[in-house]
């Protein structure tokens, strides 16, 4: 269990201000050339429509659930697999719907 701990921590002290800093850059780059409808009303279901702190939000949870699976599986090219199949799934599936319900 100390094992899982400490390379969940680990992990998620590194990648997640470099994901942050990634996620925010993109959303920036994005709003400055217009891909963004921040005029219009939140949709969860709709990237373009987030705002930056739920942008934060979903990174940080990528980043969480894919340490937490690579921490359990261990160090390997299909665990990296697996764990960023699982994220993905995860903060682009259900998350949204979620967060959004957090929201109101």
């Amino acid at each position: 269990m100390l094992d899982f701990a400490y390379g969940l921590l680990m992990r998620s002290d590194v990648m997640i201000p470099a994901c942050i800093s990634v996620a925010a850059a993109i959303w920036f780059g994005k709003r400055r050339f217009g891909v963004t409808r921040s005029a219009g009303p939140f949709n969860a279901r709709d990237m373009r429509t987030w705002p930056l702190w739920f942008v934060v939000v979903d990174t940080a949870l990528f980043v969480v659930v894919f340490a937490a699976i690579t921490a359990a599986l261990g160090e390997d090219e299909y665990t990296y697999a697996i764990a960023g199949g699982a994220a993905a799934f995860l903060t682009f599936g259900p998350a949204p719907a979620i967060l959004a319900k957090i929201r109101k």
